[in-house]
């Protein structure tokens, strides 16, 4: 990775964003029997087209110049846990609808103090506000991010 721009970690961070999209839509899909539990992950998978409008909305505010300033390399370390999830490798773990409770679950990070004292927080709107603090955006941009 050799672009450690601002741009950069918002573009993955989306790309993220996107890869749990598909993941919580192949749900929705398995579980298209159970009304209830598709209504759930239909959910979930609309969280993160709202996740994915929000990041793109807080870059097209920030702007060129600040989007082409240098993240941290710290930042790109944790996105870098995000990348490495797969789909359909994990929708190939699921075998039940306790499974995909969990696995959702581990990858929202619900333990998040947990998983930041081990270094593997990747969750790409907390990663975005912190860069956003990096780059001393106002605080109208966090209201976009923070939410995620």
């Amino acid at each position: 990775m050799n672009d450690q721009s601002a741009g950069k970690l918002f573009e993955l961070s989306i790309l993220v964003e996107r890869m749990m999209l598909d993941y919580y839509s192949a749900l929705t899909e398995k579980f298209s029997h159970l009304p209830q539990i598709q209504t759930f992950w239909q959910g979930m998978a609309d969280d993160e087209i709202e996740h994915i409008r929000e990041l793109e909305n807080t870059r097209k505010e920030i702007g060129p110049e600040k989007l082409s300033l240098p993240a941290s390399p710290e930042l790109f370390e944790k996105i870098k846990t995000g990348l490495k999830f797969s789909a359909p490798d994990m929708l190939g773990q699921v075998k039940n609808l306790d499974d995909a409770y969990e696995f959702s679950h581990e990858l929202e990070g619900r333990d998040i103090k947990r998983r930041a004292s081990e270094g593997i927080l990747f969750i790409p709107g907390k990663i975005s506000l912190e860069l956003l603090r990096e780059l001393h955006v106002t605080p109208r941009a966090y209201a976009h991010i923070d939410r995620i």
